[in-house]
């Protein structure tokens, strides 16, 4: 595992660091300043804080995801191995992160479940599932939907939690979650799961602005949005119509769409992280665009030349051309070259294995198998 390729180190992960003092532990505040230093300091302080490389699900995940487009089998089944090998791999259904993070508003520690990694996770065991006829992948896929059901839906107003401990309505998160219950209960002919999906992305699609646009959350301090939330936003919108076909799903996808290509790019294909502030462009942002817009092509949007002007401007700018390893940042005046595989790497990956499936007229395995099942098919 040590020289292993899907390994490698986060943005986030300074907590993971043997040499962060216990003080710097006890609290929000002091956990923040050390994770934003992390992630603002434009040189690797990783051997500093005494962070090691290490493998991460949700990078493996995605790694699933995008051998599988490309029709990699051998280098699937490497992954699924792998994958099960990772601290992030929590039993039942449920994954996470392999190292304590604090945000804004929450706190999720190593070894809790959290709905980002298992919905990441889950989609490429589905798709592998669908790909190689593995009915123990696809049952892999039915194990995190369930998890999501039963542990992560907020039934009040229904809405799927990001975490456990936190009530929060994250936007990006509860259309994740929606799509990926909504599709795993299409391939299971499970109407009750795509209705409660269905219904969790009703409680989102009410918070869309009038220009298209969501807040990041509900709650103080979380009315932002960025580029790649939104994207979010849209992949799990696009995995609910997919599920059901509803034509509320779809108008309000489509006013997302349009607000996402005009206010998040510019002439070259440059991500911009925010509408009014679009520096530092990110490679998350960047390789998320890709997959979102390649994969919306696929089913019909206008988004396919997007994909290909920010796949151009991302290999310009945010990938070693020697290595083929991304780049975290692109700032006004200069680049920080720090290579993170989680945010960079593995959302590259997902990218140009989109747009390959667009080149070559294909669409995602997962994808296509819950469009044949609900009867979602644009072309005969």
């Amino acid at each position: 595992m040590s020289n292993h390729p899907l390994q490698g180190v986060d943005p986030f992960d300074a907590l993971s660091g043997s040499r962060v003092p216990p003080w710097a532990r006890r609290n929000a505040r002091t956990r923040q300043v050390v994770i934003q230093a992390r992630k603002r300091l434009p040189i690797d302080i990783a051997p500093v804080l005494g962070v090691k490389p290490f493998v991460m699900a949700k990078t493996a995940g995605s790694m699933l995801s995008a051998a599988m487009r490309e029709g990699s089998d051998q280098q699937a089944r490497m992954i699924v191995d792998v994958l099960h090998t990772t601290t992030g791999s929590l039993g039942d259904g449920a994954w996470g992160y392999e190292f304590d993070v604090q945000t804004r508003w929450a706190f999720y520690p190593a070894g809790s479940p959290n709905l980002i990694a298992t919905v990441f996770v889950a989609r490429g065991l589905g798709t592998a599932g669908v790909a190689l006829d593995d009915a123990t992948l696809l049952r892999e896929l039915a194990l995190s939907a369930d998890f999501l059901r039963r542990d992560l839906m907020h039934g009040e107003k229904p809405y799927f939690r990001y975490t456990l401990t936190s009530d929060r309505l994250v936007h990006n998160a509860n259309l994740l979650g929606a799509g990926l219950v909504s599709m795993d209960g299409a391939l299971r002919g499970d109407e009750s799961a795509v209705r409660a999906g269905h219904s969790a992305a009703q409680t989102t699609m009410s918070a869309q602005r009038e220009d298209g646009s969501w807040p990041y959350g509900e709650g103080a301090a979380l009315g932002w949005s960025d580029n790649f939330h939104t994207a979010y936003n849209l992949d799990g919108l696009l995995q609910v119509w997919l599920a059901t076909g509803d034509a509320d799903v779809r108008a309000c996808l489509d006013r997302g769409v349009h607000h996402w290509v005009r206010d998040f790019f510019g002439a070259n294909g440059e991500p911009k992280y925010c509408p009014h502030k679009p520096y530092p462009y990110d490679i998350h942002s960047a390789g998320t665009a890709v997959d979102v817009a390649a994969r919306l092509a696929t089913w019909g949007w206008d988004t396919g030349d997007l994909a290909e002007r920010v796949a151009q401007w991302t290999e310009r700018n945010l990938v070693n051309s020697r290595t083929g390893g991304t780049y975290y940042q692109k700032h006004r005046m200069w680049t920080d070259r720090r290579h993170y595989v989680r945010w960079g790497d593995a959302h590259w990956a997902l990218g140009t294995s989109a747009l390959r499936l667009l080149r070559e007229s294909k669409r995602d395995p997962l994808e296509q198998a819950v469009a044949l099942a609900s009867g979602v098919v644009l072309d005969a």
